[in-house]
């Protein structure tokens, strides 16, 4: 049996003990309602090893469930917070996709439209050469001739 004051000492000290450990558990109460950081939870945790060196096994089992219930919102905020991540990643590649699109597009309207207008510059510069054929002092069967060979490249570039 131990000596009778050590048996003092700590029936003495387990009431002081848990009037101690009461301003933790209701400091650690209110680091859960707000929001928690790393170093918070760093806090916490030492307050409750702390904490734990006076309180029962029922109040110690008591803050543990606290505790994994607030980790549980720590994992949830994490995973929400990742899908986020991801949905804005996608959005946003989705987003250059369609910019990316657009710009070949636009390329491919500009070639279309600079082919167009070569094509104009020819037929013109072949219209050109008709009147100056038909207008020239050259033999009838000659400017017949010239005459074909330009509506034979008229109609080349008409297939192209």
């Amino acid at each position: 049996m131990p000596p009778k004051s050590i048996l003092e000492d700590y029936t003495e000290a387990k009431p002081q003990a848990k009037e101690n450990s009461l301003p933790l558990i209701q400091q650690n109460k209110k680091l859960n309602q707000i929001q928690d950081t790393p170093d918070r939870i760093i806090d916490f945790l030492r307050n409750l090893q702390q904490a734990g060196k006076y309180l029962t096994e029922e109040e110690k089992q008591k803050l543990k469930e606290e505790f994994l219930q607030q980790e549980k919102k720590w994992v949830k905020k994490a995973i929400i917070q990742k899908q986020n991540q991801q949905e804005a990643r996608k959005k946003a590649f989705t987003q250059e996709i369609k910019e990316y699109e657009h710009q070949v597009i636009l390329k491919q309207v500009d070639d279309r439209k600079n082919q167009v207008a070569l094509r104009v510059s020819k037929v013109t510069a072949m219209e050109q050469e008709m009147k100056a054929i038909k207008e020239s002092a050259l033999p009838n069967a000659e400017k017949i001739n010239l005459l074909q060979q330009l509506l034979k490249q008229l109609d080349d570039m008409g297939q192209q």
